[in-house]
């Protein structure tokens, strides 16, 4: 049972495990490291999708998919993704769950855990949403830590000098 590292971000997303003694940075099946951390529903087969699947569907069908729902963590809204109203937090579950299974993938073993970093401004509420954002994806978010904080980690962390 693994625990991951991700940055759930507004525009991407990566997921992480820290292995002897390095990150590494897991990869989707089509190889990106990057995730774009937009959701939606597949035009035809009226499917969830993310990633880039998602955006591809933005250009032709902007009404199906949600982008940026980080900013709206914590609101008490409802946002229209299709015919859906979903809740900010249940948008994210949705990125999150695709962010797991990328780890299960690569891992060979579940994820049942991870650390989420958010910005140092993220509002108490936001930091609720998201914890229950990774609860509604099957995950137990261990901790909540800012941006910076993880960096400063990772660095602390590093032998190198690069900014991978």
């Amino acid at each position: 049972m693994a625990i991951v590292g991700i940055d759930l971000g507004t525009t991407t997303s990566e997921v992480a495990i820290f292995t002897n003694g390095n990150v590494r940075v897991l990869a989707d099946t089509r190889g990106h490291d990057i995730i774009d951390s937009y959701f939606g529903f597949d035009n035809k087969s009226r499917e969830p999708v993310v990633g880039e699947r998602a955006k591809a569907i933005l250009m032709s069908h902007p009404e199906l998919v949600a982008t940026e729902i980080k900013r709206k963590m914590g609101e008490d809204i409802l946002v229209s993704v299709g015919d859906q109203k979903l809740r900010p937090e249940e948008v994210s579950a949705h990125i999150l769950r695709y962010l797991k299974q990328i780890a299960e993938r690569a891992l060979g073993e579940p994820v049942t855990g991870a650390v989420v970093t958010v910005p140092s401004n993220f509002p108490d509420r936001a930091r609720v949403a998201t914890r229950q954002a990774g609860e509604l994806a099957g995950l137990s978010v261990e901790r909540i830590i800012n941006e910076p904080t993880a960096a400063a980690l990772a660095y602390g962390h590093s032998d190198e000098s690069d900014d991978e």
